[in-house]
């Protein structure tokens, strides 16, 4: 399973203006600009998406929290990013250095009275102490979406996440045109 970041009714921070508003991912739209790490913003792609998931799926949550993410999402800790299962992350997105997440790192996490401009966003730095986890049905909505320009990566509850989808080069179109099948090759061809 890859390119599966959150749930659907997680929040995401975005911009409007100076002020930081929170809307569910699966309501994200192209040209939202979304609110990246220290302040920065994002802006993003055509290609937000939604699909439903082939395979039984755990999302994670930090501690108390919600669980919405899949062990493949990065987080920013105190040791830089990290998701609990880094060879998922990598596969994603193979320029981005990700260590193991795991009880006693800490995460970023959005003050709750710094939301309201861009200019002062602070953040809370939590410990983690356990995960939090759910099982999601196959059939089940999925939410990814690519950003164009702008920082790597966003907020979702509050937590400060890479946007774990590889940028789309030419290069990578071409390596992964050629790690299909020849049939898969005829098929694409065909429609």
């Amino acid at each position: 399973m890859t390119n599966l970041t959150v749930a659907p009714e997680t929040w995401i921070a975005t911009v409007q203006g100076d002020k930081v508003i929170s809307k569910p991912a699966d309501t994200l739209k192209e040209n939202d600009t979304l609110l990246a790490g220290r302040g920065s913003t994002a802006v993003l792609s055509c290609c937000v998406t939604e699909g439903t998931t082939s395979e039984t799926t755990t999302f994670y949550g930090i501690n108390d929290h919600f669980a919405f993410f899949t062990p493949g999402q990065p987080l920013w800790t105190n040791c830089g990013w990290r998701a609990i299962d880094p060879q998922m992350a990598k596969k994603d997105n193979p320029d981005l250095v990700v260590g193991q997440l795991g009880e006693g790192d800490y995460v970023f996490k959005l003050c709750a009275d710094t939301t309201t401009t861009t200019e002062c966003v602070k953040y809370d730095k939590i410990k983690v102490t356990r995960f939090t986890t759910r099982k999601v049905s196959p059939g089940s909505v999925k939410v990814t979406f690519h950003c164009r320009e702008g920082s790597k990566s966003f907020h979702a509850n509050g937590f400060l996440m890479a946007n774990n989808c590889p940028e789309i080069t030419p290069k990578r179109m071409a390596d992964n045109i050629n790690s299909l099948s020849m049939k898969e090759k005829n098929k694409i061809l065909k429609n």
